[in-house]
């Protein structure tokens, strides 16, 4: 469900797109699937950037950190935390973005191939 929600979105499709990720995300709560719920978040997070409403989308990207962080999903807290930075660096907040991808990026010491922590480490190095 939430890869349908990513299909909607990347069509442009927000009127499918969000619909989609609350589903996902209300399939998770119910099955208690936590493992996934943090991603889930992400993607709503940019369904609603996409639509323009940036509080709320704020909102899911950081609530998505703290769920990756209490799970111990460093793969999907780094990805809601690029998300975020892109976000901050959209509103002129760099230095925040850098503080917070520099965070949790300096907590991985291997996977430095991966597509995911190439993108966090370009946009950190894009901050300076």
């Amino acid at each position: 469900m939430g890869l349908q929600a990513v299909g909607w979105r990347r069509a442009g499709d927000m009127s499918r797109a969000l619909p989609a990720s609350d589903a996902a995300i209300e399939v998770s709560q119910r099955y208690d699937e936590r493992w996934c719920r943090p991603e889930l978040m992400r993607i709503k997070g940019e369904v609603l950037r996409d639509r323009g409403e940036i509080s709320r989308a704020q909102e899911l990207f950081e609530a998505a950190i703290q769920e990756a962080q209490e799970s111990g999903a460093r793969g999907w807290e780094l990805r809601a935390a690029t998300d975020l930075g892109q976000l901050w660096i959209g509103l002129g907040k760099r230095e925040a973005a850098r503080a917070i991808l520099g965070k949790i990026c300096d907590q991985f010491s291997e996977g430095f191939e991966t597509s995911d922590l190439k993108a966090a480490l370009r946009l950190l190095r894009d901050l300076g």
